[in-house]
């Protein structure tokens, strides 16, 4: 177990090796020490990302990188930063303070956390490197995930947090520099910072695993550095600018707003060398992400944009439903303000009250610093427009926070601050907001100094661990576990495929719930029928203008009553998703072929023999919910034309009482070991309970349930 000082190295050293490589910017930069912290972080990132792609991360050369950085900086004699006087409005922060860093150095709870941010570091360090999976997570950008992936290696979990937390508090002195440039009150920008600070989503998302603390940092550094650039016209400050706007989408996704906004401000001042310089910056940051989601799918920009970069791993109805999903925040347009700062559960996390004031930053555009500090909120709020949960506001608040305080007389401005952090008080928070919202609760001052054991700590307040341990005590080392539930990766050693993250969880959900549901929508057969003759393909196409979605489970074709096999040198042929149209005639009914996307006439699936066949019919089997398909049926002769040969197939409803067996033998077939589903009503709970109910059935063996969820073995 990982004593209270080693997670202080872990989280300490590779902060220490980041500013030790900003440290060598140029003296000339008068850089502050925020600023160098962030471009050495950039870069140690990217070392990251070659021993990952290298397949060397481990401690060893994380510890040889760290030190050399660090020993260079000795020996050239590179400035170390200097603590300066803490502003007296920081004075609120103190409670804060305390709370935050025992939350930040508390074993790990958060959700996305033990999930996929610290998941894929923990398998990148048991493998020395980036897995191959293809998943929604795999392909994101994961820039403070390579942070985190240092301080782990020496640390642990609580390191990546105190990384996080570190880029939290940093934004405070230079949200402070930020305002000097401004040329504000001091008190202004300190008040601002305060404010910003103990936001509730802010404290939890800060102290947390999590990646939205460290985009606002590098959002801050960017503005702060194209400031200074405008002011003294040195387009060297352009070259940190560059690589810190590049890392926010190294960071997130949607961090390539900074990037595109920045070179889209130089070309709007017609600063062409600028732009250039800029551009080559940022592109040394984003583009190794880039390069490595090309290089595994296909897609650049994985796991998103598949209907302009089509790939079999992931499917355009899913990442359209995702996305619907994550825009809709599930309450009315007119409820989302209150829901934000009040109530908070439905927007995955909590503002506070005073947020409702944010209006009256809107009086800050009486002045020229003003109109820019609201224009820089408004534009940072773009990334929430896409995804509904507060934390996707964290880069526009603390602009969000400039423009209030300026508004506010300066007497009133410091209560102002101070009625926000009392009602940021977690025990205040929980006498307003919704029970379940997202927040810190408790101090758990024992879990952080370790005299709490992390495992007790850890099964005493997540339950998810308790499967973790399952997870790894019921299973082989090489097991392949689909995961129904939502599992904590981070908490195991065995390789989990959580069902809704690529193309292949699509198929293997599907599979399970159309076998559960095989009585509410059953298969039919569509039999198209024409005299026998010789032919060198078929085509089986869907004119149907208003159908909900449209596939093919699998094709029978017929000479007469014998039926003929599909052979390895058969060509299949689809529009759209023609990666999957081999599923239409594996033999196994609980797979097949489908659009996935909207569906439009003209649609279908196409076999090319590898010589001509005597065929006289083709069945289909669908699914009765699809039974507004009008399937027409085409064969192309041995003289190359193509022939209408049925438009009015016969429908006759199937019943097969061993679908279950085959969706698990299509698991199987893929290397799926074991499942792990939930119980109850929702989800997937019917399916795990219906295995629990009838292992026999399905073809699997319940190994033992833990916190409500099932885990299975596949016979």
């Amino acid at each position: 177990m990982l004593s209270f000082f080693s997670i202080l190295f872990g989280a300490s050293f590779p902060l220490a090796a980041a500013y030790a490589l900003g440290s060598f910017c140029p003296r000339r930069m008068k850089l502050p020490a925020t600023v160098l912290l962030a471009t050495g972080a950039a870069l140690l990132s990217l070392v990251v990302f070659l021993l990952m792609a290298a397949g060397a991360a481990n401690r060893l050369a994380f510890g040889i990188a760290g030190g050399v950085a660090i020993l260079a900086a000795l020996a050239f004699r590179r400035p170390w930063p200097v603590l300066s006087r803490p502003h007296p409005a920081w004075l609120l922060l103190a409670p804060f303070a305390i709370l935050y860093t025992v939350h930040a150095l508390a074993p790990e709870i958060q959700p996305d956390a033990i999930g996929y941010h610290l998941g894929s570091v923990a398998e990148a360090l048991r493998l020395g490197g980036f897995s191959n999976r293809i998943g929604f997570y795999d392909l994101l950008p994961q820039g403070v995930e390579m942070l985190f992936a240092f301080g782990v290696a020496f640390g642990g979990f609580s390191a990546a947090k105190l990384i996080q937390f570190a880029f939290l508090v940093a934004s405070v002195p230079l949200l402070m520099a930020i305002g000097k440039r401004l040329k504000l009150e001091p008190i202004v920008s300190a008040l601002a910072a305060a404010f910003y600070v103990v936001t509730p989503v802010v404290g939890v998302s800060g102290t947390c695993a999590y990646n939205d603390a460290a985009l606002v940092f590098f959002v801050l550094v960017v503005f702060y550095l194209l400031l200074a650039w405008r002011q003294e016209s040195s387009d060297l400050l352009l070259v940190p600018a560059g690589l810190a706007a590049g890392f926010c989408y190294a960071i997130k996704i949607t961090g390539l707003l900074i990037p595109a906004l920045a070179l889209l401000y130089l070309l709007w001042l017609r600063r062409w060398r600028a732009a250039l310089i800029l551009s080559a910056c940022a592109a040394a940051m984003l583009a190794p992400w880039m390069i490595r989601a090309a290089l595994l799918s296909g897609n650049p920009f994985a796991p998103l944009l598949n209907r302009f970069f089509p790939n079999p791993y992931f499917h355009i109805w899913s990442e359209a439903f995702m996305a619907e999903r994550l825009r809709s925040s599930g309450v009315p347009w007119y409820w989302v303000p209150f829901s934000l700062t009040v109530e908070g559960r439905f927007s995955q996390g909590l503002l506070g009250p005073l947020y409702l004031l944010a209006p009256l930053g809107l009086l800050a555009l009486r002045r020229p610093v003003g109109r820019l500090i609201c224009a820089a909120a408004l534009l940072m709020s773009v990334p929430w427009l896409f995804n509904a949960g507060a934390r996707f506001l964290m880069p526009a608040l603390p602009f969000v926070a400039l423009a209030l305080v300026m508004s506010l007389p300066r007497k009133v401005a410091p209560a102002f601050v101070l009625l926000h952090a009392i009602l940021s008080w977690p025990p205040v928070t929980a006498l307003y907001a919704d029970p379940y919202v997202w927040r810190l609760q408790g101090l758990p001052l024992a879990a952080a100094l370790r005299l709490e054991p992390e495992p007790a700590y850890l099964r005493r307040t997540l339950p998810e661990y308790q499967v973790a341990e399952l997870i790894d005590r019921a299973t082989p080392a090489d097991a392949k576990i689909l995961d129904l539930v939502g599992a904590a990766t981070a908490y195991t050693h065995r390789d989990v495929l959580l069902f809704w993250h690529s193309a292949l969880g699509d198929k293997w959900s599907d599979a399970l719930r159309y076998a559960l549901y095989q009585d509410l929508n059953p298969y039919q057969d569509l039999t198209g029928r024409w005299p026998e003759q010789s032919l060198t393909a078929l085509r089986f196409r869907q004119t149907a203008p208003n159908l909900e979605s449209w596939g093919i489970s699998e094709v029978r074709l017929f000479r007469g009553d014998y039926r003929l096999r599909a052979t390895r040198r058969w060509t299949l042929e689809a529009w759209p998703n023609v990666f999957e149209a081999p599923l239409a005639f594996d033999g196994n009914v609980m797979t097949r072929w489908a659009a996935w996307e909207k569906i439009r006439p003209g649609m279908f699936l196409e076999v090319d023999f590898e010589r001509p066949q005597s065929v006289s019919s083709a069945s289909l089997v669908c699914f009765r919910a699809e039974q507004g398909a009008r399937v027409e049926f085409y064969g192309r002769g041995v003289d190359g034309a193509w022939r209408l040969l049925d438009t009015n197939p016969l429908t006759q409803v199937r019943s097969d009482p061993y679908l279950k067996r085959q969706a698990i033998l299509a698991l199987r077939r893929d290397g799926v070991t074991h499942i792990l589903a939930p119980s109850g009503d929702g989800g997937h709970g019917p399916t795990g309970k219906d295995m629990f109910e009838q292992p026999k059935v399905w073809g699997v063996e319940l190994l033992d349930q833990q916190a409500g969820q099932y885990l299975f073995h596949i016979l």
